[in-house]
Parts: structure tokens; C-alpha cells; sequence
């Protein structure tokens, strides 16, 4: 990574590269992490495709302000429906045990999955913050499920759009249900009127894995985070997940 556009661990470094909206419109330029901090598996964007992403690239001076409010609650609104949220922490030009075990404490109690630093050994992947061009933090970019930048923008300047939001999952799951049309009715129609958690939970009873995958597990994802929650006697978030899930599952 090229320190210029990296903040370090604890420390913001100013930047006169913006994050470049030329980039709406275009494929997503595909990236990997060399410590992944999260643990479904997923090693790099394109992991993510057929979901929605919101990419967020930050440093530990946006935590408190940005990170832990709208982000962490665009999360919990709209993660069993099929958002998918990633950050990437700027860090330290070396990425070794010493600074990735500060990263680690830094994030551990972020609710998505974080990468830090760049694995460029990864075919066909970039360096993220040259590729967005994401100097200035925090800095977040929408992706729809095709792959493609839909949104760019800097919490703090511009609110993240929820309307943008609603209208990329509609889209994704007007796409997956044009894909399964013999599925049941009930599941299409759950499908259609953004009720994400009931979709998955039918395609899971029918026996409709690939449906099911395709869906993504949202749902069952959220659901182990409210129950482990609930484990840690955080019962208000806990209450928060269940209550989204249950909105998402009922008629």
C-alpha cells in the first residue's frame, strides 16, 4: 500500500484525493483483504456478488461518530433482506501480527466484516484505496447485485440513501424471483414485497437450496447475532435484530 492514501491505525492523515464518482456506473473493482476479520468464509468483493454492499472504507478516528451509528444501523434495518456490509480498515503500511492484533481489538465489536490491509497476491484483485480512490474517510460506496458502483459518498457530507438502499434490493429480488419462477407462490410473492426472512425461511422448507442460497442466509446470519446478543445480556440490540426479523418474516 502507498502511505499517502492510507490513515494510519490511530491517526487520520489528511489527503487531497477524493473518492471518484466516475466510478458509479462501473464495475466494482474487486479487492481482497490480508487479515479478514469475520468468519462466512468470504475472502473478497466479488465473494459478494448477487448481494448488495455497502463498502466502507474507514480508519479508527471514524468509530464513534460514523461507523457505530448509521452504518451498524443500516446493518441491522437491512441485512436479513440481503445487505451485506464491508469495511476496510486503513492501517499501517506493514501489515504484520503487531498491527493486525490492533486492528483486530479495534474492530471486535463491529457487527460486518472487515478486511485490513491489501492481499495482492489475490488474482485480479486491486489495491482498494488507489482503486476507489478513497482518500478522504470515512468514505462508503453502494454496489448492487451485479457488481456495479450504484453510489458513492462521505457520511458527515451526504447522508447514505436508503431510498437507493430499497430500490438495489427490490432490484435484487426481482432478479432472484425472475430466476426461480416455478418456485411456490407464497415465496415469490414474500420475495417481491421485500420480506426477505420469510422468502428464505419457505425456500429452506421446500428444500430449495440454491434458492436459499441465492438469498443468502441473511436472515439465519442476523438471527445467530441476536441470539449470541441475547447471550451477552445486550438484550435491547438483541430485541432491535428480532423485531427487524420478525417485521421482514410476517404478512
Amino acid at each position: 500500500m502507498r502511505p499517502i492514501l492510507l490513515a494510519s491505525l490511530f491517526v487520520l492523515v489528511p489527503s487531497t484525493v477524493l473518492a471518484d464518482d466516475s466510478l458509479v456506473g462501473q464495475p466494482a473493482p474487486d479487492f481482497a483483504g490480508a487479515r479478514i476479520f469475520h468468519e462466512d468464509g468470504k475472502r473478497k468483493l466479488s465473494d459478494y456478488k448477487g448481494e448488495v454492499v455497502l463498502v466502507v472504507f474507514f480508519c479508527t478516528i471514524c468509530k464513534t461518530q460514523w461507523i457505530e451509528g448509521p452504518v451498524e444501523g443500516l446493518m441491522e434495518k437491512y441485512g436479513a433482506r440481503g445487505l451485506a456490509v464491508l469495511g476496510y480498515l486503513g492501517g499501517e503500511t506493514e501489515i504484520n501480527d503487531q498491527t493486525a492484533g490492533k486492528a483486530r481489538e479495534y474492530v471486535r465489536e463491529m457487527d460486518f466484516a472487515v478486511f485490513f490491509g491489501a492481499d495482492l497476491s489475490a488474482p485480479g484483485t486491486v489495491e482498494p484505496f488507489q482503486a476507489y480512490r478513497a482518500g478522504k474517510r470515512p468514505h462508503c460506496f453502494l454496489i448492487n447485485a451485479d457488481g456495479n458502483v450504484a453510489w458513492s459518498g462521505t457520511p458527515g457530507t451526504v447522508s447514505i440513501p436508503e431510498p437507493e438502499i430499497e430500490k438495489l434490493l427490490a432490484a435484487r429480488a426481482a432478479g432472484i424471483a425472475s430466476r426461480h419462477p416455478d418456485a411456490p407462490g407464497a415465496l415469490l410473492e414474500a420475495l417481491r414485497a421485500g420480506r426477505t426472512a420469510k422468502a428464505y425461511e419457505l425456500a429452506m422448507r421446500a428444500g430449495l437450496e440454491p434458492l436459499a442460497a441465492e438469498l443468502g442466509g441473511g436472515a439465519r446470519k442476523r438471527l445467530a447475532r441476536a441470539n449470541a446478543l441475547h447471550e451477552a445480556r445486550d438484550y435491547a440490540a438483541a430485541l432491535a435484530i428480532y423485531q427487524t426479523l420478525a417485521s421482514s418474516w410476517r404478512d
